[in-house]
């Protein structure tokens, strides 16, 4: 029996390896399998190597006209490295190496660029040079932390790296993203706060965070963002109020803070958000009424407060919610009686209520909402019967009263 000893530590060592495997195995089976995996082994290292332009980039933005690729950009410089010891060229193909896995000697299993994950844009510098502009790295099952570098590359927009193991902080080079419209990592194992420092990313329009373990407070500085219109901090363990500053972002279109330890009252600025049309607020320590300046989030499609200490008279505030399908208002301490407050909500689907303390209600004046679905009124302490309108409404899928 021959015994033989290697000490692989390149590609190029295991494709040397496996070829002298191929000559000296007798068999022709052992020889496919061997020649299987030499192929195998050759479109990983390919794949994970650095290389020209198309071995990076899966989608480029060029002029065809052109007799060839722009290369990618090779200045030198750039923030926090020396010019003289790694060009921008290096500096961008380590990055994707870093997020992949591919740096080591040992190569991760994410260790590969798919189609769509890197779009390069040889537009911004006049056909040439091509910078690296998107990056959709989500769900890889990339393991470590984000690598501080990715904030050399400055022409970047959208960053997509949820639904990983990424774990520990967001690198603060990430300041220097100034032209980033889009940002995900939710569904990671990221900590520590929410960097202030995104507040001076004035170009971002989405921030989601959600599904980790950020703490502390949310940072006011958010709340200087001009053109941002979703921010989703679900379920990661952030206390405190939210920040009066959030009332600033104009452009609000989505703002979700589900399940977090936030508490105090609801601000008053929240009712700045003219354009917010889905608000999750589920699942916090909320204390307090409902604002009366909520009467202005007249787009609103989507209002849930479920799980909070909110209570006081539910207002009369929606009157101009004309587009609110699902409003959920469960397990507070509202009190009763019910009004009219609902009445006018021609485009409502989904209302929820429960646990009014105070006395017995009437039955809520649901003469506006043909459309609706679903409706809970659980542990309301509705004195009278149930309306004829009720059984007229022809949509309806699901009716809980329970302890009516």
């Amino acid at each position: 029996m021959l015994y033989l000893h290697f000490v692989l530590k390149a590609p190029t060592d295991v494709r040397a390896f496996l070829r002298l495997l191929l000559l000296i195995t007798p068999g022709p089976r052992v020889c496919i399998s061997l020649l299987l995996l030499i192929v195998i082994l050759e479109v990983t290292v390919e794949q994970a190597t650095q290389g020209p332009l198309r071995k990076i980039c899966t989608i480029t933005l060029y002029d065809e006209k052109l007799p060839n690729i722009p290369p990618l950009a090779k200045e030198d410089g750039g923030h926090g490295f020396k010019p003289w010891k790694q060009p921008l060229k290096e500096m961008q193909e380590d990055v994707i190496n870093d997020l992949l896995g591919c740096s080591g000697e040992i190569l991760s299993p994410s260790c590969s660029i798919e189609s769509n994950s890197v779009t390069c844009d040889c537009y911004p510098e006049n056909q040439k040079r091509c910078r690296v502009v998107h990056i959709d790295f989500s769900n890889r099952q990339l393991q470590g932390v984000i690598p501080g570098k990715i904030g050399n590359l400055l022409y970047l927009k959208r960053l997509y790296l949820n639904g990983n193991n990424l774990r520990g902080y967001i690198p603060e080079s990430f300041k220097n993203l100034d032209n980033l419209l889009e940002l995900s990592l939710c569904d990671n194992l990221l900590e520590g706060p929410i960097p202030p420092f995104f507040g001076q990313m004035k170009s971002l329009k989405s921030i989601y965070l959600c599904k980790n373990f950020f703490n502390q407070t949310i940072p006011p500085q958010l709340g200087f963002l001009p053109s941002l219109e979703y921010l989703d901090l679900d379920n990661n363990l952030l206390s405190g109020k939210i920040p009066d500053e959030l009332g600033n972002i104009k452009s609000l279109i989505g703002l979700y803070l589900v399940d977090n330890q936030l508490s105090d009252v609801l601000p008053d600025r929240l009712g700045d958000l003219v354009n917010l049309e889905e608000l999750h607020l589920q699942n916090n320590e909320f204390i307090g009424p409902l604002p009366l300046s909520f009467k202005n989030l007249n787009k609103l499609t989507y209002f849930n407060v479920r799980g909070n200490n909110l209570n006081g008279a539910i207002p009369d505030i929606f009157e101009q919610w004309q587009d609110l399908r699902i409003m959920n208002l469960m397990g507070n301490s509202f009190s009763a009686p019910l009004h009219g407050q609902f009445s006018k909500l021609k485009s409502l689907t989904d209302l929820h209520i429960s646990h009014l303390i105070g006395g017995s209600s009437s039955f809520p004046d649901l003469s506006g909402t043909k459309i609706l679905r679903v409706l809970t009124l659980r542990n309301c302490s509705i004195a009278d019967r149930i309306p004829i309108q009720i059984w007229n409404l022809s949509g309806l899928k699901y009716l809980n009263l329970e302890c009516y």
